[in-house]
């Protein structure tokens, strides 16, 4: 009789191992998506540019559910003062899907870092918005998202619109039910 109860307890622990190793095993993205760059504040309503970002790495998930992304995630035509070969990102996203898209690397044996802005991905990668940091005019040091009048990439969308109501539903977690307009 106890042989009989080994087998099915044998076969739960193959089940549960196989489905961590599934949940953990990191998936590649490469894709390239077309998105739209507006401006937040009714009265810049008319700004809206079409854009187009590239994504190129490994999205891993522990245990918990916390995925980090290791790769990437280009915007054509923006400047990133950062070179190249330095451009390789590890982020580990909240649980509302964020993560600052901050890049770190080594010039002539100097520390340099640059934070482009926060980003925000859905479960599927389906969706991104990018909330772009933009320099204070008080305090030309410091950089941040102006919630009144900042700028924003959304994906994919082609309208201000559709922009905004993917921005919307990927940040509502982290701005506890206040909206962007």
């Amino acid at each position: 009789m106890k042989k009989k109860l080994w087998i099915p307890m044998v076969l739960l622990i193959v089940a549960f191992i196989v489905w961590i190793l599934m949940y953990t095993y990191p998936k590649h993205y490469k894709f390239t998506i077309q998105g739209v760059l507006y401006q937040l504040g009714e009265e810049n309503s008319d700004f809206v540019k079409p854009d187009t970002i590239f994504v190129n790495g490994k999205m891993k998930k522990n245990i918990k559910g916390v995925r980090t992304f290791t790769g990437i995630i280009d915007i054509k035509g923006e400047n990133i003062p950062v070179p190249e070969e330095h451009r390789q990102l590890k982020i580990t996203l909240s649980e509302y899907g964020e993560a600052v898209l901050f890049y770190t690397y080594n010039e002539k044996g100097q520390p340099k870092h640059f934070a482009y802005g926060n980003i925000f991905i859905n479960d599927d990668f389906s969706k991104l918005t990018i909330l772009k940091f933009t320099k204070d005019a008080r305090n030309p040091d410091q950089s941040g998202f102006d919630g009144r009048s900042g700028y924003i990439i959304s994906a994919p969308a082609q309208k201000r619109d559709d922009a905004l109501e993917i921005t919307n539903e990927l940040i509502h977690g982290a701005l506890k039910g206040d909206i962007l307009k």
